[in-house]
């Protein structure tokens, strides 16, 4: 009977000592598989380890932090506003965390507090594409905007190479009323990355709201061709409420997608994603082409 019972007890040593690892142990193969996952993108699986982890450590700043990039990703925004909330609290000096939430606040029309976000990485980076960009779009004047689009002037040679450099800007002079210099960057946009359904989305939309369903098809087409099935490019490309353009300063994907990767100048009119309905059918670019380049960030039915 004794040797019997020391068995069991070795048995259930080796098979169940897992359950009794140490808080520590457990805090690092979470750790580790959350990490492993977020880079894979399986963002969902990820956010479970991480969860896991912070039941352990409701504080650390790491797992809080990913869990509201993960959610970002996912395209589940208010999630994503909690942990990030709480992670800026946690740790004020991150500017990753600071953009993230300039461009939800900005997605939500609280221009005052994406200023700030956006202000707050430009006074240790003043440099910052995303955060300059951020903080134009929130400026409520013309003359702020005007003021930002000079300093992106200046930083030309440095960033001319990017896409997202081109966008901003044009975005900004969309929003100032400058509409050739803005058809002039999304057009270098689409030049310097060929293969961005963003670039080509963005340039499709500023062509379709002023009356050129002919050159704004072939834009759409680029945007369907290029953005591979399920992909994040794909669901970047949002379908827009009546009447509004993805190019203009008021309501775009371009926002939603760029709080994920970057940042953007634009926000959301608060409405649930849908198709541009109102637009006119005569010389309409054709629907294929317009629903494969546009997936909606948000789930279907919900506020972006």
């Amino acid at each position: 009977m004794i040797h019997r019972l020391a068995t069991i007890v070795l048995v259930s040593l080796f098979v169940f000592g897992g359950c009794w690892r140490s808080p520590e142990a457990r805090k690092a193969r979470y750790l580790k598989r959350a990490d492993t996952y977020f880079s894979q993108e399986r963002y969902h699986d990820a956010i479970l380890e991480y969860l896991n982890l912070l039941r352990i450590e409701p504080t650390n700043v790491h797992a809080i932090k990913n869990v509201g990039m993960a959610h970002m990703e996912l395209g589940e925004l208010g999630q994503a506003y909690q942990f990030l909330l709480r992670a800026e609290q946690l740790d004020a000096g991150d500017a990753a965390v600071h953009l993230k939430l300039a461009a939800l606040y900005l997605a939500g029309r609280k221009l005052g507090e994406a200023h700030d976000e956006a202000n707050l990485v430009l006074q240790k980076q003043p440099e910052n594409l995303d955060a300059l960009i951020l903080f134009a779009g929130a400026a409520p004047t013309s003359e702020e905007v005007a003021d930002v689009i000079g300093r992106l002037e200046k930083l030309r040679d440095k960033f001319s190479d990017q896409a997202k450099y081109h966008l901003g800007l044009g975005t900004l002079y969309l929003k100032n009323r400058q509409l050739d210099r803005a058809r002039a960057e999304f057009e270098e946009a689409v030049a310097k990355e060929p293969k961005s359904v963003e670039a080509h989305t963005v340039l499709g939309d500023f062509y379709f709201s002023r009356g050129n369903a002919a050159a704004a098809e072939p834009q759409y087409k680029a945007a369907a061709d290029n953005a591979a099935f399920g992909s994040q490019a794909g669901k970047c490309s949002a379908s827009l409420p009546r009447g509004h353009s993805s190019a203009t300063p008021t309501c775009s994907w371009w926002t939603i997608c760029r709080a994920r990767s970057m940042s953007t100048p634009s926000d959301r009119s608060g409405t649930a994603c849908s198709t541009r309905t109102g637009a006119p059918r005569i010389g309409r670019p054709s629907s294929r082409y317009r629903t494969a380049a546009r997936r909606c960030v948000a789930p279907t039915g919900s506020s972006c």
